[in-house]
């Protein structure tokens, strides 16, 4: 094989195996660094999907309470506990979050529920 791409290139074998070793040389850290990566990455997507995973059973299971306990609210007020309730844990949620990070301030700065109730 070394014979071959010599003729090909019409150089010696020494002068392909020179520079096939100065190519190794120049790439091997980033090689290196590019398998590690990969295996980060694929680590880091483990990661986010199982936490994907638990955020959508989480959501599951707090929606089943959710309509167990609406349907079994008093009829003539019950949407308007649901949204007390809401505006409460918004509130409390601001409360907590005085002092931290904006960014999380920002998910809950624009609720979408009338907080006049």
């Amino acid at each position: 094989m070394l014979d071959a791409l010599a003729r090909t290139k019409n150089k010696t074998r020494a002068y392909v195996a020179r520079e096939a070793i100065r190519w190794y040389l120049d790439h091997h850290d980033k090689l290196n660094a590019d398998s590690r990566e990969s295996m980060l990455e694929k680590r880091m997507k483990r990661m986010e999907d199982r936490l994907a995973a638990m955020l959508a059973r989480s959501a599951i299971d707090i929606g089943m309470v959710f309509h167990l306990m609406y349907r079994h609210m008093d009829q003539t007020n019950r949407d308007a506990v649901i949204a007390w309730a809401y505006n409460s844990a918004v509130t409390r949620l601001r409360k907590k979050l005085a002092g931290q990070d904006s960014a999380i301030k920002e998910l809950v700065k624009n609720d979408p529920v009338d907080s006049k109730t």
